[in-house]
């Protein structure tokens, strides 16, 4: 019983951090300095991952529509990595080994990767209709 109430007293304290630091502070206000994209910064190429911080500290303020113009792969999935959030978490705290099947389909393995491969190369075309995808 204590090591549950330790690893739940850890895992709050942790997940309460990061709630607070991206609730409070709006990464693309420079108030503090977050991470930068090392694909970004250094090749100046637009990852399937650039405009997450920014995103998240909207979802946060349930804006929507702001976070989607961030980073629209994440705020749709979104509510399945809640899911896989949680169920590691209730896996570390409870000793537990669920899977989620969905994962180890290869299908859903293959179509993940097409979908981050293909909304990588739309990030980062020159033409107009594709800066939706781009967050700077």
């Amino acid at each position: 019983l204590l090591k549950i109430f330790l690893k739940i007293s850890s895992l709050l304290l942790l997940s309460g951090a990061f709630f607070f630091i991206y609730h409070t502070f709006n990464p693309s206000s420079g108030q503090i300095p977050f991470p930068k994209c090392p694909s970004y910064s250094l090749l100046g190429i637009v990852c399937p991952g650039c405009g997450s911080q920014r995103a998240i500290h909207h979802l946060f303020h349930f804006n929507i529509s702001q976070a989607f113009s961030y980073n629209p792969l994440l705020v749709l999935t979104f509510p399945f990595i809640l899911i896989l959030i949680g169920v590691t978490l209730y896996n570390f705290i409870f000793d537990k080994k669920i899977r989620l099947k969905l994962l180890y389909y290869p299908m859903f393995t293959k179509i993940l990767l097409v979908t981050v491969v293909v909304y990588f190369i739309l990030r980062n075309l020159p033409f107009a209709y594709f800066k939706i995808f781009n967050p700077n």
